[in-house]
């Protein structure tokens, strides 16, 4: 008996040193998720940790904080800060001291990632409990050359907007070949011959035409599964595609990121059941219309610059030149913005030049090759709105890209209904259209009640 008594004595001694001792124990999961902020809202960084936290396997999680007039002492970033990282969702913040942008302040914390795998992530996402799981399998069953991984990210209904014709994360019922019913935010990302980029699927329902994986140009940055060796510099052999260009700032740095990629003879893919909700430009909804427009503009020119044949720079700067000239004519609110755009071009030309060398140089494919990944995909989002387009040509473009994914699906017998009400309005063929839709693709009806008014 003295013996069991010393014994359960020895236990209860040793139990809270075990538990310390496993606590001080390496972290041996796979993933970091690294969350950029800059004044973020409580609530909506406190919801995506929320979301991270659910994750199986639950990654180790990194915010790194853009320093901001409003927070200068990083107060809400550390809010969430834990002291102890224990292996199951615990957080650490990185300081910056000043507003690096959103590419500079990832380059900056890819310092202080250990793991294999990085998701990237806006403080504005939440994630569904398999995103990471499903992302990271699809990367990990993947070959080499396929470096990360682009989940299904759908607009976060915003509270104002009563009549949202999407689902939210609270209602989606996501089922394979039926989607989820909420509205595309990206399922990737693509560019067109004038290197303009655009989110794949933004602004259609959800109704399952992006339900199969496949290969898009690029990913949204908002939330990507990418290999840290990724980012490594450019090299002959084994090397990655190098980090992001900090002198962006932000807009455009993921596009010339995954475009340099594919140069490169790397591959970014699709996987369906990584899905994610997005606040939609939080945090730049209200800084104006040339504040984005600015940003975005500029550095299409040097993503242009850097990554296309010289020949086909000469030929692009030309033509989106006489493009802002025109505008600038017609609409002369953009008189500034555009000379703006222009003159800081103009000084990174040569800057720009220099940094072509590396890229060009381990080329493996063509500029076409890329371009050709975007063909037959349209978007369907009113850019000042930020709401899908209220047109029979959106729910058209779902309804024919599920046909190429399930031909047999019933939902397609409404495509020469819709095109038949797209060649002559006819309010008996709409209201048919919708009492169809009911029984074979509810979830874009709402969407239809607000195109036809009825």
């Amino acid at each position: 008996m003295t013996n069991w008594r010393k014994s359960r004595q020895f236990v209860f001694f040793l139990t809270p040193l075990l538990i310390k001792y496993v606590k001080a124990m390496p972290n041996d999961t796979k993933v970091t998720a690294l969350i950029i902020t800059y004044a973020p809202s409580p609530d909506v960084l406190g919801a995506c940790i929320d979301s991270l936290r659910n994750q199986n396997p639950k990654p180790e999680i990194l915010i790194a904080d853009n320093r901001a007039p409003s927070d200068p002492e990083h107060k809400v970033a550390l809010s969430f800060k834990e002291t102890e990282l224990d292996g199951s969702g615990g957080v650490k913040v990185l300081k910056l001291d000043r507003n690096f942008g959103f590419g500079g302040a990832i380059n900056l914390a890819l310092n202080y990632i250990k793991t294999p795998y990085v998701l990237i992530s806006n403080f504005d996402i939440v994630y569904d409990p398999g995103y990471i799981e499903s992302a990271l399998s699809r990367l990990e069953s993947s070959r080499d050359d396929v470096i990360g991984i682009a989940g299904k990210t759908l607009f976060y209904p915003p509270d104002a907007d009563k009549d949202w014709p999407g689902r939210g994360p609270g209602d989606a019922k996501p089922e394979r070949g039926k989607g989820t019913g909420g509205v595309i935010d990206n399922t990737g990302t693509l560019v067109n011959g004038l290197i303009l980029a655009y989110n794949r699927g933004v602004g259609q329902i959800d109704i399952g035409q992006f339900d199969e994986s496949d290969r898009p140009m690029g990913a949204c940055f908002a939330a990507f599964l990418v290999r840290r060796s990724a980012f490594n510099p450019i090299k002959t052999s084994g090397g990655g595609v190098g980090l992001l260009d900090r002198a962006f700032f932000m807009y455009y740095e993921d596009i010339d990121w995954c475009y340099r990629a594919n140069l490169l003879g790397f591959k970014i893919l699709y996987e369906p059941k990584a899905v994610a909700w997005h606040h939609h430009s939080l945090t730049t909804r209200n800084k104006g219309v040339f504040f984005k427009y600015h940003l975005i503009q500029r550095n299409l020119y040097r993503t242009i610059m850097k990554n296309m044949r010289f020949r086909t720079v000469i030929r692009l700067w030309w033509m989106h030149a006489r493009l802002h000239v025109r505008r600038a004519r017609i609409e002369r609110d953009f008189g500034a913005v555009t000379a703006k755009i222009l003159f800081e071009t103009l000084l990174w030309a040569i800057p720009g030049m220099f940094m072509r060398g590396p890229i060009q140089s381990h080329r493996k494919i063509s500029d076409t090759d890329i371009i050709n990944l975007s063909i037959g995909e349209e978007g369907h989002l009113d850019d000042i709105a930020l709401r899908p387009k209220l047109d029979w040509s959106n729910p058209l473009t779902s309804f024919k890209r599920l046909q190429r994914l399930y031909p047999s699906d019933p939902a397609i017998e409404l495509i020469p209904m819709i095109e038949g009400i797209i060649a002559e309005k006819n309010e008996g063929l709409e209201r048919k259209v919708l009492e169809t839709a009911e029984i074979v693709c509810p979830s874009i009806v709402p969407i239809m009640k607000q195109i036809t008014g009825l």
